[in-house]
């Protein structure tokens, strides 16, 4: 699932639960950058490319004031998951 909030930015997870605007995903990434897809639409229906950057998956994570929720096809989910691991240093 690819979520969207207003000041947290965009994360790649699997869906645990939506109260209101919160939603709760476990093995979740930041979406630091990404390129090869215009918006979240995109990356949920194909993923990105590999110049695209994506934290290391957190067990789990709450997100606060979501904007957009989009399920991933199979092939965003391959596609995200085969992301190197992106780390600042």
């Amino acid at each position: 699932m690819i979520v969207r909030s207003y000041g947290a930015g965009v994360f790649y997870g699997t869906f645990v639960e939506k109260e209101g605007q919160t939603v709760v995903l476990k093995d979740a990434r930041r979406v630091y950058y990404w390129s090869g897809a215009s918006d979240c639409n995109e990356l949920a229906e194909a993923g990105c490319d590999n110049n695209s950057k994506l934290t290391r998956p957190c067990s789990e994570v709450m997100i606060e004031q979501v904007l957009e929720v989009h399920p991933c096809t199979e092939a965003a989910i391959l596609n995200l998951d085969s992301i190197k691991e992106w780390k600042y240093r």
